[in-house]
C-alpha cells in the first residue's frame, strides 16, 4: 500500500476462483472512487509502491511466475522489471536520493536487491541466513531496514551491503510493514501536477503532467465545455469526502482519551503537557541541580567572608 497526491495504492487478492487474481487499485485517500488499474496476469501481489516523481508505480507478483512489473500511475504504459531469478518478492521501496533506485526483499531466496526503474544496473545487495526470511523493506539515507518472518526482528544495514547487519528491535510477535518517515525523505519543493486539477473524480500523476479517471463501472470521460475551461466529467454522482480519522498526537508513550467528544493525552507519569511532550524529570533534575548546587555557593561565600575578616584582623596593629 502507498499514498501519494491524495490517492491510496494498494493490491488486492481475490480467492474466489479456481485460481487467485490479484489487482492494483486506486482510490482517493478517504476511499471513494476506487479504480482497478492493473487486473490482467497478476496473481499475488505482495507490495505496491509509487514514486510520484517519474509518475510511475511499482508492484511486486509472488504467484507462480513470480516479477516485479512498473507502469505508470494511471495503469498505462505496463512493463516488466524483473522476471528471472526471483522467486518470492515480499517487499518493494525507492531509494529517491539514489537516482530512484528500487529495492525489493524475497524472502524465500534470502535476498536484498535493486534495479533501476529503467530495468537496468541490477545487483545482489545482501544475500544469506542472516537476513532471516526478511519480508518487510524501506531505506532511509545511508541505512537499509527489514523485519523478518523467522526471528521476528527488526534490522538495520548499510545500503551498499558494508558492514555488519544491526538488530534494531527484538521478539516482534506478528512482525509486518517497516516505514521511516522523515522530513527529509522526500522532495517536498516538487509540484503536485493534480493540485488544480479539473479531474471530477480521480486525478493520477503520469510522466510530464496528469490524467483524469472515472471509478470502476463508470463509462467513459465526457469533455464538457466551461467559460475557458476544459472539465474532465465522469458520468457518475460526486460523493462527498468523507471525514479524516482523529489523529492521536501523544507522545512519549502517552494514551489517547475520548474527552467531551474530543481527543486528550492520559501522559505517563514522567512526561506532561497538551501532547505529553514535556519530560518532569527535566523539571526535578534541574530542582535537584540547584538543591545542590546553592548550599556549595554558600558556604564558598561564608569562606570568602572569613578569609577576609582573618585578613583584616591580621593586619590591625597589636
Amino acid at each position: 500500500m502507498d499514498w501519494i497526491s491524495g490517492n491510496l495504492y494498494w493490491s488486492e487478492i481475490d480467492q474466489s476462483g479456481t485460481t487467485p487474481r490479484g489487482q492494483i487499485m486506486v482510490a482517493k485517500s478517504d476511499g471513494r472512487y476506487r479504480r482497478s488499474l492493473i487486473t490482467t496476469n497478476l496473481e499475488q501481489p505482495t507490495a505496491v509502491v509509487v514514486d510520484p516523481e517519474r509518475g510511475e508505480v511499482v508492484w511486486a507478483d509472488s504467484g507462480n511466475q513470480p516479477k516485479i512489473e512498473i507502469a505508470w500511475m494511471d495503469g498505462a504504459r505496463r512493463k516488466s522489471l524483473v522476471t528471472e531469478r526471483i522467486a518470492s518478492p515480499s517487499s518493494l521501496t525507492i531509494d529517491y536520493a539514489m537516482e530512484h533506485t528500487l529495492y525489493w526483499s524475497d524472502s524465500k531466496l534470502d535476498t536484498i536487491e535493486a534495479i533501476s526503474l529503467a530495468g537496468t544496473n541490477r545487483r545482489i545487495v545482501l544475500k544469506g541466513r542472516l537476513l532471516k526470511n526478511p519480508i518487510a523493506l524501506d531505506v532511509f539515507e545511508n541505512n537499509l531496514y527489514w523485519t523478518t518472518k523467522q526471528t521476528g526482528e527488526l534490522i538495520r544495514q548499510d545500503k551498499f551491503g558494508r558492514g555488519v547487519p544491526h538488530t534494531i528491535i527484538k521478539n516482534l510477535p506478528r512482525p509486518g510493514g517497516v516505514r521511516v518517515y522523515h522530513q527529509q525523505r522526500y522532495n517536498t519543493s516538487l509540484r503536485d501536477p493534480c493540485h488544480n486539477d479539473q479531474c471530477t473524480h480521480l486525478c493520477v500523476t503520469i510522466p510530464g503532467g496528469h490524467r483524469c479517471l472515472c471509478s470502476d463501472n463508470v463509462g467513459p470521460f465526457q469533455l464538457l465545455m466551461r467559460g475557458n475551461d476544459n472539465e474532465r466529467h465522469c458520468d457518475a454522482t460526486n460523493e462527498r469526502p468523507l471525514p479524516a480519522p482523529r489523529i492521536c498526537r501523544c507522545q512519549n508513550g502517552g494514551r489517547c482519551q475520548e474527552l467531551d467528544d474530543k481527543l486528550a493525552c492520559n501522559c505517563r507519569e514522567e512526561f506532561h503537557g497538551e501532547f505529553c511532550e514535556m519530560a518532569a524529570i527535566a523539571a526535578r533534575a534541574g530542582g535537584s541541580t540547584a538543591a545542590i548546587v546553592i548550599p556549595i555557593v554558600i558556604c564558598l561565600l561564608v569562606l570568602f567572608a572569613a578569609a577576609a575578616i582573618f585578613m583584616v584582623l591580621k593586619k590591625r596593629p597589636l
